[in-house]
């Protein structure tokens, strides 16, 4: 989004901020990974958001500390340092387009709110105050809505619903839908009559074409502080807690449980009455087939599993190839050594411990697997060099994986989860090779 006219940086964020650079640049807009210009102020939650804008020509990003102590500053970009870099970047946009949004549609005003004069509201229902109903709304009887609603164009509300304060549900969601409930009579499949209702708490953001269906007999809930993105259903009575956040294109079926905080990233679905633990985070494109009772786990897959399993697996499965040529290799030595009566065992196979040289070999040996594994210069490489800044969760699977082939060794997941430098992985290589020496001492 580009400025009619560029805006000094501390016009735009104050002068309450850590600036690593240049404070007095101009700003010619706003934008985000994949949209930036020239000249543009950019924010990044992320290490891999953070690298992916400093390859463009922006002129200043805003990051936290975290990502800021990670990420390559070799370029003349200004950082702008905040504990929440969505947050600023987002008070820049409202102190930026500070206006109210333009009501303009015909509207009957009554405890101060605007309804559309097209719309259809029952007589039976309830609606607080502040409220602004956009045209062709239809809100069913038996209906109690909130203050400080919106309500935007072909929304639809059934009825036993109750909406509380402060929600903005986007163009036509549908709320209190019939859930595709059927029995069989005489081989043919009848509704089943659905008597149940919907209930969301204060601070709800829906997103467009959204289905949420009313319980059978019991209720849907949706807690306070909610998100949920453009084309999702969400089945008869399911219950999501507070802080949740659904992204668009995702499916929850009837029954399901959410626990607060947790996070279904898009086109993620959730099988019928499942429960999904606090803090719970599903990757895009993953099934939940059933209930996961363990709070703040990452998942990942069709079916959804941690994602250092899931990481494991498609680590094995990438280098079966490798592994396969290694065997290949290794019986061609066997079968050579035993071809010639005085033929000694090949120095290419080797004791446990065999890999256990002086410091300088082993540092050499981890950088070239870096070097390999994450496509970097070796002569950049150092003891303390942070991996992190350079490798995803997958990438630093496979070099777990490749050290462990390289020096004979087993690391667990919580060892490689402590894994950032050069120092650390030559530290468990010592660990672990004293392990297997002192466990062929008892033997």
């Amino acid at each position: 989004m580009k400025f009619k006219q560029p805006r000094k940086l501390l016009s735009l964020i104050g002068s309450s901020y850590n600036i690593e650079g240049d404070k007095d640049i101009y700003i010619s807009g706003l934008g985000v990974v994949n949209h930036i210009e020239e000249g543009y102020l950019c924010f990044a939650e992320t290490v891999e958001y953070a690298s992916l804008i400093s390859d463009t020509k922006c002129r200043a990003i805003i990051l936290s500390k975290h990502v800021y102590n990670l990420i390559d500053k070799s370029s003349s970009t200004t950082y702008v340092i905040s504990d929440n870099p969505s947050k600023l970047f987002n008070t820049i946009i409202k102190n930026i387009y500070s206006a109210n949004d333009a009501i303009t549609f015909d509207f009957d005003k009554s405890n101060d709110n605007k309804i559309s004069k097209h719309s259809i509201v029952s007589i039976n229902s309830k609606i607080g105050n502040n409220c602004i109903i956009y045209p062709f709304v239809y809100i069913d009887s038996n209906v109690v809505i909130g203050n400080n609603v919106k309500l935007f164009s072909g929304v639809r509300i059934y009825n036993n619903t109750v909406i509380g304060n402060n929600v903005i549900i986007q163009s036509n969601s549908v709320i209190g839908s019939i859930p595709g409930w059927h029995y069989k009579d005489n081989d043919i499949h009848k509704n089943f009559r659905c008597v149940g209702s919907v209930r969301i708490e204060d601070n709800v953001f829906i997103g467009a074409n959204v289905s949420i269906d009313k319980g059978l007999v019991e209720e849907t809930l949706i807690c306070s502080n909610v998100k949920i993105g453009n084309n999702v259903q969400i089945g008869h009575g399911v219950e999501i807690d507070e802080n949740v956040v659904i992204i668009s294109q995702s499916g929850l079926a009837g029954g399901v449980i959410v626990g607060k905080n947790s996070r279904l990233s898009g086109q993620s679905a959730v099988a019928s009455n499942t429960i999904l633990a606090s803090n719970t985070t599903l990757h895009g494109k993953s099934a939940i087939t059933k209930s996961v009772l363990t709070d703040g786990l990452i998942l990942f897959g069709i079916p959804a599993e941690e994602i250092n399993i899931y990481n494991r697996r498609t680590s094995y499965i990438k280098s079966l190839p490798r592994h396969v040529d290694d065997i290949n290799s290794r019986l061609n030595i066997i079968e050579k050594s035993l071809g010639s009566p005085h033929a000694q065992l090949s120095s290419d196979v080797n004791l446990p411990w065999s890999n256990t040289k002086s410091y300088r070999t082993i540092f050499t040996k981890i950088s070239n697997i870096i070097s390999e594994q994450l496509s970097l210069d070796i002569t950049s490489l150092n003891i303390d060099t942070n991996l992190n800044q350079f490798a995803d969760s997958l990438d630093m699977t496979e070099l777990v994986m490749a050290i462990e082939e390289e020096f004979n060794i087993e690391i667990t997941d919580e060892e490689s989860g402590e894994i950032s430098t050069i120092r650390h992985i030559y530290k468990l290589i010592r660990k672990h090779q004293r392990k297997q020496m002192a466990e062929l001492d008892v033997r």
